[in-house]
């Protein structure tokens, strides 16, 4: 697994030759979704995988994909290799494994895991790679009224490797943030918090608590719980990191298709970027159900939205709004 997660991000001469995947639904002959497709790649290769309806996939990972895939008996994960097309096992679950994440340090997989009969939450399970026993290193968030039924838990990390867990219920959310080996998170529960966006540094950046998109993007500072507003109206929004720092790139209102807005996770530096009238941001991987590699400080726009979608596809320097156009993939 070693030199299937090592391998670096593409280069700026060779924005496409990442890996990507996306998550496509597999229907049956009456139109029912009866499980997914998976489709993984880098340049000119690409494999297709079916799964289970209950299935995921996060990364990539170097050229790696992670891929959890429920049978209804037990979880499977593996690492598909994007840029080979082949498949390494990594580990089995009795429970669901909902979510999982590699860690930064290619060691160790980290899972949200479900009671198998109750669906109840069993808390987030970090699993070496090496073949150790898993343990359990955050427990199930706690059942809160003001929040209602938790839906969705979300993975992800922050550039300096640590750990986010959002739990979101049918519109507020609630952020915990674990530091490496701290066994210690830090709790950000408003319930005016929607989905989030990402982290930098000590700000927290989500939607607000909106029932869908357009809406206003707020930023937490984690020490004080305070908040202010970077955005009042906003669509699909992704934090990219640039030479000065991540960046908030997102959509604008309706009245300016095709236009984005990059501002400083502080609020400051904002400037606007043009885009095509027929590309939109991709969102986080969560959100899209995809992600690709791609040179840093740069986000991918595409027609859906999504990774190696049908049609033109380009990606946008957050900093210089400079777009380079990527290979126009066909149906």
């Amino acid at each position: 697994l070693g030199p299937v997660l090592a391998r670096p991000l593409p280069s700026i001469d060779a924005p496409d030759g990442g890996a990507w995947y996306r998550l496509d639904p597999r229907l049956d002959r009456t139109g029912s979704t009866a499980g997914l497709i998976l489709r993984v790649g880098a340049s000119s290769r690409m494999a297709a995988v079916a799964l289970d309806a209950e299935a995921a996939a996060s990364g990539p990972f170097g050229d790696g994909v992670l891929v959890t895939t429920d049978d209804g008996v037990g979880s499977l994960l593996s690492i598909v290799d994007a840029r080979r097309g082949c498949a390494v096992e990594t580990g089995r679950s009795d429970a669901v494994v909902r979510r999982a994440l590699v860690e930064p340090s290619g060691k160790a997989i980290v899972e949200h895991r479900l009671d198998r009969s109750t669906r109840a939450s069993l808390g987030i399970w970090r699993r070496p790679l090496n073949g150790g026993p898993p343990v359990r290193i955050m427990p199930p968030i706690t059942s809160d009224e003001r929040f209602g039924r938790t839906f969705s838990t979300e993975l992800s990390w922050t550039d300096d490797g640590r750990l986010v867990v959002q739990s979101c219920g049918a519109v507020s959310c609630r952020t915990r943030i674990l530091a490496p080996g701290s066994g210690i998170a830090t709790a950000v529960d408003d319930p005016d918090q929607g989905e989030l966006v990402g982290v930098s540094g000590d700000l927290l950046v989500t939607y607000a608590a909106c029932p869908g998109l357009p809406c206003a993007i707020v930023a937490t500072e984690l020490l004080t719980g305070t908040r202010r507003t970077l955005a009042e109206v906003a669509g699909l929004a992704r934090l990219v990191a640039a030479p000065d720092g991540l960046r908030l790139v997102h959509e604008v209102d309706e009245s300016e298709s095709g236009r984005l807005r990059s501002v400083a996770p502080d609020g400051s530096a904002a400037r606007a970027v043009s885009l095509g009238g027929d590309l939109v941001v991709a969102p986080s991987p969560s959100r899209s159900r995809s992600a690709m590699a791609l040179p840093p400080g740069w986000l991918l726009v595409s027609p859906d939205g999504r990774a190696h979608s049908p049609g033109r596809s380009a990606i946008v320097n957050a900093m210089s709004g400079v777009q380079l156009e990527l290979g126009t993939v066909t149906p």
